[in-house]
C-alpha cells in the first residue's frame, strides 16, 4: 500500500514538473471598429488579436528552486475581417502573423479593399490581392500576410 503511493505521488511530481517547463501566456483580444473614408464610404472592421508566449527558464539555473524566467519572444496571430458593403457578411479576411518587437509596434491602416502596412516611417505597402506575403518592415521581424476573399457572417 505505502509502495503504491509513493509511485502514485512520484508520477504526480513528475507530471507537475513537465507541464511547469511547457507553460504558454496566451491573449486575445477582439475589437470591432465602423470606419468612414475620404470618399464618404463606410466599412466594419473587426480584429482579433491573439498573442502567445512562451514561458522560458534560465538555463543557467536549472537547477535551482526558484529560476528565473528567460526571455522569450511574443509570438502574434491578428485577424483583421473587413466588411466593405455594410451587410452582415465580411468580405475580405487578411491573417497577420509575426514576432512582436518589445521596442516597436506594427502599425497598419484598414482600407475597405485591404491593409495599408507601413514598411518604413516614409512608406506603405498597401495589401489587397488574394495571397501569401513576406513583407520586410522595421517595426516587426518575420511578417508573413495571408489574404483572402471570404464570405464569414458578422455573428461569427
Amino acid at each position: 500500500m505505502i509502495h503504491t503511493i509513493k509511485i502514485a505521488l512520484l508520477g504526480l511530481f513528475t507530471t507537475a514538473t513537465v507541464s511547469a517547463q511547457t507553460n504558454i501566456n496566451l491573449t486575445e483580444i477582439t475589437k470591432v471598429q465602423i470606419y468612414t473614408n475620404s470618399f464618404g464610404e463606410t466599412f466594419k472592421v473587426k480584429t482579433i488579436t491573439k498573442e502567445r508566449q512562451p514561458h522560458v527558464l534560465d538555463i543557467d539555473e536549472r537547477y535551482d528552486l526558484n529560476q528565473n524566467k528567460a526571455y522569450s519572444p511574443v509570438y502574434v496571430d491578428r485577424t483583421v475581417w473587413i466588411d466593405n458593403d455594410n451587410d452582415d457578411i465580411y468580405e475580405k479576411e487578411v491573417i497577420l502573423s509575426y514576432t512582436k518587437d518589445m521596442n516597436n509596434q506594427l502599425d497598419y491602416i484598414a482600407t475597405a479593399n485591404g491593409l495599408f502596412i507601413e514598411t518604413s516611417p516614409s512608406s506603405n505597402r498597401l495589401v489587397t490581392e488574394e495571397g501569401t506575403y513576406i513583407v520586410k518592415t522595421v517595426a516587426v521581424n518575420d511578417l508573413t500576410v495571408v489574404v483572402e476573399d471570404v464570405s464569414i457572417a458578422a455573428g461569427q
